[in-house]
């Protein structure tokens, strides 16, 4: 337990300052433009996110999955896995170049061919220093990976932004998130000179894609659902929905930062600790998730309930109506964070391709629902239509992993965890819909609601630390 907290920090600070970094920028283009422009911009942003999904093929989950399988490739150095993972990668980039090529040409001309050369480039070096960042982080180099984030990820925001501000229009943001991200990807590559083209295992590189490409359906199932609404939105409503819908997802992420940096601790850690603790990874995995949950729940609570004085102070006229749809959000941020753990069993048996079959039928959904809620809700529509969707999709994966390769819990320590996070969503209701509205009283509430939480994870690490 303590093992994962002090890789949360360390690891997580790096991805933390980043977003924070990147939410500002976005706060001020909100704050900058009008809802129209800043909802182009966010539809450039879901197509990136497309793009980001072919680019990736999954390497980066194969890459940890096998890292650290030492006795299937006993025979591979470490020098040899990394580098094997790097080769795939850049190969695959022209792969992915043609084929996302063929596609525009028979479905987005809309856009200028410019544009679809910068998102691609923009979606290739981001996997790429993706990829970098994550063996950093199986090499445990924290340093390295907390410039990796910065830059890869905060700096490039900040040079977007600059491009925005000094008058090349929308579509200067994709030019200066291209410049910088070029920049980065260059001086990056330096650090990995001692293991970059130094061997390839073609083995080992065909089950790496064999893991791996089933990520990119599975990338694709999640995007349909978390971003096709922008564009619903867009075509349905227009684009100042499309801004409002934005807003709420920019100000609910605020949750998902604690979300992301500690996936980034997490994630290769899973796998270790079946390696190092066999005896009693299935409770650790359990434990942690209840304790995350409750973590998630308590940040998605304070972002809930003091989210109405922060949108009515600074933006008032423009986002006043987005409240209760950033309540919403915040929560289904913690929902979706819960699939880095309910997802375990599955990756665990690299089985992998049932992300592909849950995911789709999940966004098929997720449209069928967007379909129906939208034209009656507007972006408040979409922002159900999202809760639902990846509440389902936790749901599913928990039910498979349980079949596959089940996590431990104790009864008191579940029953305790689920009536915190009721509580914390049940009041967190209540002062979004301004049934009590005193500062005192927000204060009070997540002040308790943090000593109960604390004191459960302390007992909880306790129990871990005597166990070792």
């Amino acid at each position: 337990m303590y093992s994962v907290l002090r890789g949360f920090f360390i690891y997580g600070m790096g991805e933390f300052l980043s977003r924070v970094i990147a939410f500002g920028c976005f706060l001020f283009l909100a704050s900058a433009l009008v809802k129209q422009d800043y909802g182009l911009i966010e539809t450039y942003v879901v197509a990136i996110a497309l793009l980001c999904i072919v680019c990736s093929s999954g390497l980066s989950n194969a890459l940890q999955a096998f890292y650290y399988s030492r006795d299937e490739f006993a025979g591979v150095s470490e020098v040899v896995r990394l580098s094997t993972g790097l080769t795939v990668f850049l190969i695959w980039q022209f792969f992915a170049f043609f084929l996302l090529l063929l596609v525009y040409l028979f479905f987005g001309q809309d856009y200028p061919v410019s544009v679809f050369i910068l998102a691609f480039a923009i979606a290739s070096m981001l996997g790429f220093t993706q990829l970098i960042q994550d063996i950093f982080r199986l090499r445990f180099q924290p340093f390295r990976y907390l410039m990796a984030s910065l830059f890869s990820k905060g700096v490039a925001a900040i040079v977007s932004l600059a491009f925005v501000i000094a008058g090349f229009g929308v579509e200067g943001y994709l030019y200066g998130y291209a410049l910088a991200l070029f920049i980065v990807a260059v001086s990056l590559s330096y650090w990995l000179r001692d293991f970059m083209f130094k061997g390839f295992d073609s083995e080992l590189a065909r089950k790496m894609l064999r893991y791996g490409i089933p990520f990119i359906f599975v990338g694709f199932g999640s995007w349909v659902f978390s971003s096709l609404d922008r564009w619903m939105l867009a075509s349905m409503v227009g684009l100042d929905s499309v801004g409002d819908y934005a807003f709420s997802v920019r100000i609910s992420f605020l949750v998902g930062f604690l979300s992301l940096a500690f996936g980034q601790a997490w994630a290769p850690l899973v796998f270790k600790l079946k390696e190092s603790r066999p005896w009693d990874y299935s409770s650790i995995y359990g434990e942690v998730l209840l304790v995350f949950t409750l973590l998630m729940s308590l940040l998605a609570a304070g972002v809930s309930v003091f989210s109405g004085d922060f949108v009515h102070i600074f933006f008032a006229e423009k986002y006043g109506n987005v409240v209760p749809g950033i309540f919403v959000l915040s929560f289904a941020c913690v929902v979706q964070s819960t699939t880095s753990f309910t997802a375990i069993g599955i990756s665990l048996s690299r089985k992998t391709y049932y992300f592909a079959w849950m995911t789709w039928g999940v966004a098929l959904f997720s449209f069928i629902l967007n379909l129906y809620l939208i034209p009656r809700f507007y972006f408040f529509g979409a922002i159900i239509s999202n809760f639902c969707s990846v509440f389902i999709l936790t749901v599913f994966y928990f039910v498979f992993s349980q079949k596959l390769s089940p996590m431990k819990f104790r009864v008191v320590d579940l029953l305790f965890s689920g009536g915190m996070v009721v509580v914390l969503f049940g009041f967190s209701a209540l002062f979004v819909f301004k049934l009590n509205d005193l500062w005192l009283s927000k204060v009070l509430f997540l002040l308790c609601a943090f000593l109960l939480v604390a004191i459960f994870s302390i007992k909880v690490g306790r129990r871990y630390v005597h166990a070792a």
